[in-house]
Protein backbone atom coordinates (compact mmCIF):
# COMPACT_ATOMS: atom_id res chain seq x y z
CA UNK A 1 0.00 0.00 0.00
CA UNK A 2 2.68 2.40 0.32
CA UNK A 3 4.46 1.66 -2.68
CA UNK A 4 1.13 2.71 -4.30
CA UNK A 5 0.57 5.45 -2.30
CA UNK A 6 4.38 6.78 -3.07
CA UNK A 7 4.12 6.34 -6.75
CA UNK A 8 0.40 7.51 -6.81
CA UNK A 9 1.97 10.82 -5.24
CA UNK A 10 5.09 11.17 -7.59
CA UNK A 11 2.57 10.77 -10.50
CA UNK A 12 0.56 13.76 -9.44
CA UNK A 13 3.79 15.87 -8.15
CA UNK A 14 5.14 15.27 -12.07
CA UNK A 15 1.51 16.38 -13.07
CA UNK A 16 1.66 19.31 -11.15
CA UNK A 17 5.14 20.48 -12.16
CA UNK A 18 5.15 19.77 -15.94
CA UNK A 19 2.14 22.65 -15.76
CA UNK A 20 4.16 24.59 -13.01
CA UNK A 21 6.96 24.24 -15.37
CA UNK A 22 5.36 25.01 -18.81
CA UNK A 23 4.15 28.30 -16.44
CA UNK A 24 7.69 28.99 -16.12
CA UNK A 25 9.23 28.35 -19.64
CA UNK A 26 6.07 30.17 -21.19
CA UNK A 27 6.01 26.61 -23.40
CA UNK A 28 2.55 26.83 -25.65
CA UNK A 29 2.36 23.32 -26.24
CA UNK A 30 3.01 22.24 -22.91
CA UNK A 31 0.82 24.73 -21.54
CA UNK A 32 -2.32 23.27 -24.22
CA UNK A 33 -1.02 19.71 -22.79
CA UNK A 34 -1.87 20.66 -19.28
CA UNK A 35 -4.62 22.48 -19.41
CA UNK A 36 -6.20 20.17 -21.92
CA UNK A 37 -5.62 17.35 -19.12
CA UNK A 38 -7.91 19.25 -16.88
CA UNK A 39 -10.40 21.19 -19.34
CA UNK A 40 -10.87 18.00 -21.66
CA UNK A 41 -12.72 15.84 -18.58
CA UNK A 42 -14.68 18.71 -17.17
CA UNK A 43 -16.04 18.58 -21.00
CA UNK A 44 -16.81 15.58 -20.19
CA UNK A 45 -18.62 15.95 -16.57
CA UNK A 46 -20.35 18.95 -18.24
CA UNK A 47 -22.20 17.55 -20.84
CA UNK A 48 -23.49 15.20 -18.03
CA UNK A 49 -25.33 18.38 -16.49
CA UNK A 50 -22.35 18.71 -13.92
CA UNK A 51 -21.87 22.18 -12.55
CA UNK A 52 -18.22 22.20 -13.54
CA UNK A 53 -17.66 25.86 -14.95
CA UNK A 54 -18.20 28.86 -13.98
CA UNK A 55 -19.14 30.81 -17.64
CA UNK A 56 -17.65 34.47 -15.83
CA UNK A 57 -15.47 35.22 -18.84
CA UNK A 58 -15.26 35.10 -22.48
CA UNK A 59 -12.70 33.15 -23.44
CA UNK A 60 -11.59 30.29 -20.44
CA UNK A 61 -14.49 29.54 -18.09
CA UNK A 62 -13.25 29.49 -14.72
CA UNK A 63 -13.41 26.06 -12.78
CA UNK A 64 -15.74 25.84 -10.09
CA UNK A 65 -14.68 23.67 -6.98
CA UNK A 66 -16.71 20.87 -7.67
CA UNK A 67 -14.42 21.05 -11.21
CA UNK A 68 -11.41 21.02 -9.36
CA UNK A 69 -12.14 17.88 -7.06
CA UNK A 70 -13.65 15.64 -10.44
CA UNK A 71 -10.43 16.71 -11.93
CA UNK A 72 -8.16 15.85 -9.52
CA UNK A 73 -10.58 12.52 -8.15
CA UNK A 74 -10.22 11.76 -11.92
CA UNK A 75 -6.74 12.03 -11.76
CA UNK A 76 -5.40 10.59 -8.60
CA UNK A 77 -8.10 7.41 -9.80
CA UNK A 78 -5.70 7.23 -13.11
CA UNK A 79 -2.43 7.94 -11.23
CA UNK A 80 -3.34 5.02 -8.70
CA UNK A 81 -4.64 2.36 -11.50
CA UNK A 82 -0.95 3.37 -13.19
CA UNK A 83 0.80 2.76 -9.23
CA UNK A 84 -1.29 0.07 -9.00
CA UNK A 85 -0.21 -2.01 -11.65
CA UNK A 86 3.18 -0.90 -11.46
CA UNK A 87 3.61 -2.58 -7.87
CA UNK A 88 1.99 -5.53 -8.99
CA UNK A 89 4.23 -6.35 -12.29
CA UNK A 90 6.79 -5.42 -10.13
CA UNK A 91 6.25 -8.14 -7.36
CA UNK A 92 5.22 -10.63 -9.93
CA UNK A 93 9.26 -10.82 -11.22
CA UNK A 94 11.04 -10.21 -7.58
CA UNK A 95 8.76 -13.98 -6.64
CA UNK A 96 9.87 -14.96 -9.80
CA UNK A 97 13.57 -14.44 -9.41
Amino acid sequence: MKQRIAICAGLVLIHIGVGVLAKLLHNQPLMNLVGGSIYWPLGLFEALGLPVFQLKGWYVPDVTPLGLGVVLALWVAIYWAIADMLVRLLGKRSRVA
